[in-house]
């Protein structure tokens, strides 16, 4: 609630304050009304349209105030019909205001309903209705309800401001959980890689051990070494013949 939207219940309530205060003083403001009216019948007639405005509306108020002055019967007459439609407007002045009120959610619990009683009260009494009672409390009611819906409003920006920080929080921490989570699985799939590698590469050096294995068991025994021939002297030279010549030694072998 904003006070553009409620600005005409606070134009009626000055409208029903002026009128009851009207009524009130029906006494003064009745000769008053009365010859404003004259003056402007006077101005729309042909054979009075000569006659200064200001004039028919002083000769007629002064006529009445004189009659009233002179029968105190016909004045008492006059305020207590005022008194009396003074107190009918505010009475209905209030009930619309009330029903306006509570037509745009206004809490009327607690100290507005004080308030509306004064207002009633002040509505009621004579005399005292003459007061603007009703536009001050209205005044007062509506600006406590805009101070209240301006509380809830910035209250309510305040609660949306926290969610969309609590759901961006929530949004970056499953974000984070993502991302470790691929982490993790890449860990993993590195790991296993690593040890398949590793699986075959012991594969693989089982294969060649059992290979080389079998290769030793159907390769032939290795032969004895040769000695020196029977009844064939050596021809390589020795310490005992090392001081003969060749021809000798031939002649030894032969």
């Amino acid at each position: 609630m904003t006070w553009g939207s409620v600005w005409f219940i606070l134009v009626i309530t000055v409208v029903v304050d002026a009128l009851r205060a009207f009524f009130v003083g029906l006494v003064f403001t009745g000769p008053v009304l009365i010859g404003l009216l004259a003056a402007s019948y006077a101005s729309s007639s042909a054979w009075l349209s000569w006659v200064p405005s200001s004039v028919i509306t002083a000769i007629t108020a002064g006529g009445l105030g004189t009659l009233e002055a002179l029968q105190p019967q016909i004045a008492a007459g006059v305020e207590g019909f005022g008194i009396l439609m003074a107190m009918v407007i505010g009475l209905a002045g209030l009930g619309i205001v009330v029903f306006m009120l509570k037509k745009r959610g206004v809490n009327l619990a607690g100290k507005n309903s004080l308030r509306i009683i004064l207002a009633a009260v002040g509505a009621e009494t004579p005399i005292a209705d003459a007061l603007p009672s009703l536009t001050p409390l209205t005044f007062l009611i509506l600006r406590d309800q805009i101070k209240a819906d301006k509380k809830k409003v910035a209250a309510h920006k305040a609660e949306q401001v926290a969610l969309r920080a609590q759901v961006a929080n929530q949004q970056m921490l499953e974000h984070q959980q993502q991302v470790l989570q691929l982490q993790a699985a890449e860990v993993a799939q590195a790991e296993q890689e690593i040890q398949a590698a590793e699986k075959e590469r012991v594969t693989e050096e089982a294969v060649a051990e059992e290979n080389e294995e079998a290769v030793i068991k159907q390769a032939p025994p290795p032969r004895p070494p040769r000695g020196p021939l029977v009844g064939v002297p050596s021809l390589m030279p020795n310490a005992a013949n090392n001081d003969r010549t060749i021809p000798e030694r031939v002649q030894q072998v032969a």
